[in-house]
């Protein structure tokens, strides 16, 4: 699986004429770095003695959002199967048998409902990179003063996952004929985009980056 190669060993699949990985696996990556980068903010943070002071309301919303960020670290790793396995299907289907009318029919049925998924994919990341933020802001808010460099960081790459996603989400919507199912996914995911532009901004002028 891809989430187990090393770092040298997903380069050297993302450098070589495999189409994956390909850009849905780095925008998966880039959103599990950002939560492994907020992850050891949080490492970094908790049994300080900053955090101690902190009431125990705070100190359980910080532990919740620790554990939670190492969790996403992990959930986000998943989209990079799981994008290789929505485009694999995807091509498989474009070698399927067009002798016949029949043929072509449920070739074309096969394809429409392939690249259905291979959109779903990189939405749902995108979807849940967005959610993201909330935990990247208890990071700075009640974090380790001297790792916001590392917040920032956390940001520009959480923003990097989004901004990567729906580029396929736009390419393969737009080889979908418009249907009740997909209305509305390309305005929602344009939506996420401006949301998460708009929390990177604030989050970053807060710490002066």
């Amino acid at each position: 699986m891809m989430k187990n190669l090393t770092i040298e060993q997903f380069i050297d699949e993302l450098s070589s004429n495999k189409p994956t990985p390909g850009g849905g696996g780095v925008a998966a990556l880039s959103a599990a770095m950002s939560a492994g980068l907020n992850s050891m903010v949080y490492s970094l943070t908790v049994d300080k003695k900053a955090f101690a002071s902190l009431d125990e309301e705070i100190k359980n919303k910080v532990l919740n959002s620790y554990e939670e960020a190492m969790k996403s670290a992990k959930d986000f790793m998943e989209y990079i199967e799981m994008d290789k396995e929505a485009f694999s299907k995807l091509m498989d289907c474009y070698k399927l048998p067009k002798d016949t009318e029949e043929h072509i029919k449920i070739r074309n049925r096969e394809i429409s409902i392939a690249t259905e998924q291979a959109m779903i994919v990189p939405f749902r990341l995108m979807d849940k990179a967005k959610r993201f933020y909330d935990n990247i802001e208890v990071a700075l808010d009640f974090g380790n003063k001297n790792l916001l460099s590392d917040v920032a960081v956390a940001v520009i790459m959480l923003n990097a996952a989004i901004e990567a996603s729906i580029i396929n989400v736009k390419v393969n919507y737009a080889c979908l004929d418009g249907n009740d199912k997909i209305k509305g996914i390309l305005e929602e995911a344009e939506n996420i985009v401006k949301t998460s532009e708009n929390n990177k901004r604030r989050i970053m002028e807060k710490m002066s980056f």
